[in-house]
């Protein structure tokens, strides 16, 4: 079997000033989860368009990094150094350093500011604060 590890290094547009830390490897932790729901997620985000497990940022056998979407409001991603922010498919992605995740895709009016969260792999610098616009 493959393998490998990763620090990887969440950073939340609600949240700018304290980046997540997590250490992902085949043999230990291996994703990341992102929703509601506290007890089952790593990362708590209250939004009433976001799912209970909305994402989740996974490691892969082979070592590299894949977020998918688990929602039903979709999770948007901005590949680092591209402008657009395309819609996650329910298939694991391969997401690189200095991505942008944005949940929820599908705003109800009036249900508030959509989360976003930039995502650092390895010790590389910190990223500059999340921006969905």
């Amino acid at each position: 079997a493959g393998g490998g590890s990763a620090v990887v290094t969440v950073l939340l547009n609600t949240d700018s000033e304290n980046p997540r830390r997590f250490e992902l490897s085949s043999s230990g932790k291996q994703s990341i989860s992102f929703g509601r729901a506290e007890k089952r997620c790593d990362v708590v985000v209250k939004h009433e368009g976001i799912s209970n497990t909305h994402a989740e940022l996974r490691l892969s056998e082979d070592g590299e990094l894949m977020v998918k979407d688990l929602s039903s409001n979709g999770t948007g991603l901005r590949p680092a150094g591209s402008g657009a922010i395309d819609r996650l498919t329910k298939d694991a992605t391969a997401i690189v350093s200095g991505s942008l995740v944005v949940l929820p895709l599908k705003l109800k009016k009036g249900s508030g500011p959509r989360y976003c969260f930039t995502v650092s792999i390895g010790d590389g610098p910190l990223l500059q604060p999340p921006d969905a616009s």
